[in-house]
C-alpha cells in the first residue's frame, strides 16, 4: 500500500439501523457477482451486502455515501482508493473501510485493474476502535472474504454465517490493532474468567495462570501493571462485591451466600466480608446503601 495520506480517520457517525438490501452498479461492469442477502435488522452486526468483481480498467465507483460499513479486500490487482482528503494506491492483501454516511470513491488501474471482494453490515456498535483506519494491509484476512464471498452455498441462514465471520475479522483487526496489547488481552481474559468462577472455592491464582500458559509469578506482576491491584486481592474483591449484591437480594441465608461466592468456610467468609464493608454479613441487608457510602 502506498498512500499521500497515513493519517486516520475520525470515527464513524452512527449508522442507520434499517437499510433495504439492495446492489448498486455503475456503468461500464466487468464480471461481477453479488450474494443476495436477507436484511435480518440485526442490532450487533447484521450483513446486508456481500459480493466480488473483477473490475474493468480504469472502472470507478463514487463519489457516493452509504449507511453502513462497507470493507473491501483486494484480491489481485491495484486500484485507488480517495476518502476525505487522502488518495491510497492500493494493492492485493490491503483491506479498505468505508464507514456510514463516509464519502469515498474508488477507482480500478487502467494497467492492471483489481479484483476485490466485499462485505457490507450495520452495526450498533462502537466500532471506531477496531476500524481505526481507513487502510491496512492485512492479506490474514483474505481467506474470510473468501469463506463470505462463497457462502451462498448456505442457503437460508447464511446471514448468521456471515456475522460469525465478521467477527473473526474484527478479530484480527484488533489483534493488529493492538500489537503491544498482549498483556491486557491475558488480563482481560483472566477477569471473565474470574468472573464466570468465581463461586469455586477452588479457583486459585495459580490455576489461572496455568490455564493461560504464564508463569504465576509473572503474571501477578503483568496484572498489578495493568490493574493497579494482585490478582488474588481482584479475586476477592470480586467474590465480596457479589456476596453483597446476593445479600442486599434477601434470598440467600449468610452461609449460602458465602458459599455461591467461593467461601467454603463461613468464619472465613464472614471474617473477610466484615473487613470490607466493616459490618458482619448478617446485618448487611437492608443497610446496604447506607454501608456502600462509607465505602
Amino acid at each position: 500500500m502506498s498512500t499521500e495520506s497515513n493519517g486516520s480517520r475520525p470515527p464513524a457517525p452512527k449508522q442507520i439501523s434499517q437499510i433495504p438490501n439492495v446492489s448498486a452498479f455503475s456503468q461500464e461492469e466487468g464480471p461481477r457477482k453479488d450474494l443476495m442477502l436477507i436484511n435480518l435488522s440485526l442490532r450487533e452486526i447484521n450483513p446486508v451486502s456481500c459480493g466480488q468483481h473483477h473490475c474493468n480498467p480504469g472502472h470507478r465507483f463514487g463519489p457516493t455515501i452509504r449507511f453502513y460499513y462497507l470493507l473491501h479486500y483486494v484480491v489481485s490487482g491495484y486500484g485507488y482508493f480517495h476518502v476525505g482528503t487522502h488518495r491510497y494506491t492500493l494493492r492485493p492483501g490491503n483491506l479498505f473501510i468505508i464507514g456510514p454516511e463516509q464519502v469515498a470513491l474508488y477507482e480500478a488501474s487502467e494497467e492492471n485493474p483489481w479484483y476485490y471482494q466485499w462485505i457490507g453490515f450495520t452495526s450498533e456498535m462502537d466500532l471506531s476502535g477496531i476500524l481505526m483506519k481507513d487502510v491496512y494491509d492485512l492479506p490474514e484476512c483474505g481467506y474470510l472474504f473468501k469463506l463470505m464471498t462463497d457462502a451462498g452455498d448456505f442457503g437460508f441462514g447464511k446471514e448468521y454465517y456471515l456475522c460469525a465471520k465478521i467477527y473473526e475479522m474484527l478479530a484480527l483487526l484488533v489483534r493488529y490493532n493492538t500489537p503491544n496489547g498482549e498483556k491486557h488481552g491475558y488480563i482481560e481474559i483472566a477477569k471473565n474468567f474470574i468472573a464466570t468462577n468465581y463461586n469455586d472455592p477452588r479457583l486459585s491464582i495459580s490455576q489461572i495462570a496455568e490455564i493461560l500458559n504464564l508463569n504465576r509469578s509473572y503474571f501477578s506482576v503483568l496484572f498489578r501493571q495493568v490493574t493497579g491491584e494482585s490478582p488474588q486481592a481482584y479475586l476477592t474483591n470480586y467474590r465480596l462485591i457479589k456476596a453483597a449484591e446476593m445479600l442486599a437480594m434477601k434470598v440467600l441465608k449468610v452461609n449460602e451466600v458465602g458459599r455461591a461466592c467461593g467461601y467454603s468456610d463461613p468464619y472465613h467468609f464472614s471474617k473477610a466480608f466484615k473487613n470490607k464493608f466493616s459490618v458482619a454479613p448478617s446485618h448487611y441487608a437492608g443497610h446496604e446503601h447506607e454501608i456502600i457510602a462509607k465505602k
